[in-house]
């Protein structure tokens, strides 16, 4: 049994939509944790996809959300700093709790484990606090994880120039400088969620 998170976002509706386009798993062997039932997409109804109320800021409609499944793949949060770990965090415990197996962690490409002990980036702390727990409870229990390390989604490119926004185009000219501390990897997001739904489905086959 797997549970999928984050199904009504970017990146996780098309994990969901790839395992059902190319039959990568079961419907009989997948379960939808989301915080409202009501934004679950349709396809899940469709192929009778078993879904159960999982809300983050509440870790015990988690453990229900989780009860009896293998391997839980946790979408990140979409926010930033210490309230996206601790949201992070209430699932891990959770999951723990209800005897997942193992975790599948979006994380993004930035930062290495074990060598970058931390960052600026409020963006990117959340990921390796979240890796570091992650690592922490495997050495004290016995679930095991996959970091799926995210390239930067190629839409938001505006970001690192400076939050411009094309759609808003400025009379005066702009200047945004880039700073060239390093290489980015930028992916259009429809083809991570098809490569990642095909790391989930190796650990389900």
């Amino acid at each position: 049994m797997l549970v999928l998170t984050g199904t009504s976002g970017g990146l996780g509706s098309v994990v969901l939509s790839t395992i059902l386009e190319q039959d990568l798993i079961p419907a009989k062997a997948l379960r939808i944790s989301s915080y409202s039932l009501k934004s679950v997409p349709q396809v899940a109804k469709d192929a009778g996809i078993e879904i159960r109320l999982g809300n983050m800021y509440d870790p015990p409609t988690l453990e229900h959300a989780y009860a009896g499944a293998d391997v839980l793949f946790l979408v990140s949060y979409p926010s930033v700093g210490p309230e996206r770990f601790q949201l992070h965090k209430n699932a891990i415990d959770a999951a723990i709790k209800a005897g997942v197996k193992h975790i599948l962690y979006t994380s993004l490409a930035w930062g290495r484990p074990g060598i970058d002990k931390g960052s600026e980036a409020d963006v990117l702390r959340a990921h390796l606090d979240t890796v570091k727990y992650l690592e922490k409870m495997g050495d004290e229990t016995a679930i095991t994880w996959t970091i799926v390390r995210e390239a930067l989604y190629a839409h938001s490119w505006s970001n690192a120039a400076g939050f411009i926004d094309p759609k808003k185009p400025k009379e005066e000219p702009i200047t945004a400088v880039i700073p060239g501390d390093g290489p980015i990897h930028w992916a259009d997001r429809s083809e991570l969620g098809e490569g990642t739904a095909q790391i989930i489905a190796g650990w389900v086959r």
